[in-house]
């Protein structure tokens, strides 16, 4: 029953934001706001929103850390997946040479992985203590946290100015319907992640897995679910800029995420919870370093633009990064 339950909940999740994705279009065709605003930040944010959701009840109500980390970098790694998929999926358009620009927020989301690595890398080698990474601010947060957030507010200066507004939507709602049919399916996305974060823990349960590898699997795949949605659609329009574009910026809005729940969790830093326990320690620890990989992997196929006999490599290294995982962690 808990498995049906996970797929109905999925399934709303994806059909909300889905209709939040339509809204969104509606706002930035009929008003002057930079389309990179409203999709590289907003839209990142609105398809986010269940990873948001679903981690901080995961840290706050349920008290495990580790389903947050599980979830956002599960979800980072299945993002990338998504990418890859499509890409071999539409082999014969060759669309990551087509792609434009997001190299640079690629790099950053690269430098992300990097600047939780390496706090657990000295924790591992026993150099420092977790605890030495963590400022009393009047709440308990970790360094990493505050480098995030810098990076975050780094990638987001290249915003464009404002637009004039094309006035070509196909919607007949007013201004004031579309913001609360906004609001109502934001809602509908909150309520589904809150219930499907409980339903992963029972299934971590009866299946008696650890809770960073249930958050990578269940919580991750689910939360991903839109963006793999939104990608396919995309890429039949031959639309891969903005396709990368939803990936990239959902992948770095996810770090943000993690930021976010070690200040909603005020009494300690939720890195050092979430690695007291060597067993899940390592699963994030692997999580973080397959990211990572797939990560450069991507930059340089967004980098180097590779004949057609060498093309598919890049996306096929990135599902051998993914399976790696899943043997090592199974």
């Amino acid at each position: 029953m808990i498995y049906i339950q996970y797929v109905i909940l999925a399934s709303f999740i994806v059909y909300a934001t889905l209709s939040l994705s339509y809204y969104v279009d509606v706002i930035d065709k009929r008003t002057t706001l930079s389309a990179a605003l409203l999709g590289g930040v907003l839209l990142a944010a609105i398809t986010s929103l269940p990873e948001l959701i679903t981690s901080l009840t995961s840290a706050v109500y349920l008290d495990v850390s580790n389903y947050a980390f599980g979830n956002v970098f599960g979800s980072n790694l299945f993002n990338l997946l998504i990418i890859a998929g499509a890409d071999l999926f539409f082999l014969r358009q060759m669309a990551l040479n087509k792609v434009k620009g997001y190299l640079k927020l690629n790099l950053i989301v690269l430098a992300m992985y990097l600047s939780f690595l390496i706090p657990l890398g000295l924790r591992h080698f026993e150099l420092v203590g977790d605890s030495f990474f963590s400022l009393d601010l009047g709440l308990v947060i970790h360094l990493s946290t505050l480098l995030i957030i810098g990076l975050y507010v780094f990638s987001l200066k290249d915003l464009h100015e404002p637009e004039a507004s094309s006035n070509d939507d196909d919607s007949n709602l007013s201004m004031k319907q579309v913001v609360l049919r906004l609001i109502f399916w934001a809602l509908v996305v909150v309520t589904s992640s809150i219930f499907i974060t409980t339903t992963t823990d029972d299934i971590a349960v009866a299946l008696n897995l650890n809770a960073s590898f249930a958050g990578a699997i269940f919580l991750g795949i689910a939360t991903s679910l839109p963006e793999l949605t939104a990608v396919i659609a995309l890429f039949r329009l031959k639309n891969y800029s903005v396709a990368m574009g939803n990936v990239v910026g959902s992948n770095a809005f996810n770090f943000l995420i993690i930021a976010l729940v070690d200040i909603a969790v005020f009494d300690q830093s939720i890195f050092t919870r979430a690695t007291l326990n060597l067993i899940e320690f390592t699963n994030m620890t692997w999580l973080l370093l397959f990211g990572a990989l797939s990560t450069i992997i991507l930059s340089v196929a967004l980098m180097v633009k590779l004949p057609k006999k060498l093309y598919p490599i890049p996306s096929i290294l990135i599902f051998v990064v993914y399976g790696l995982y899943l043997w090592g962690s199974l």
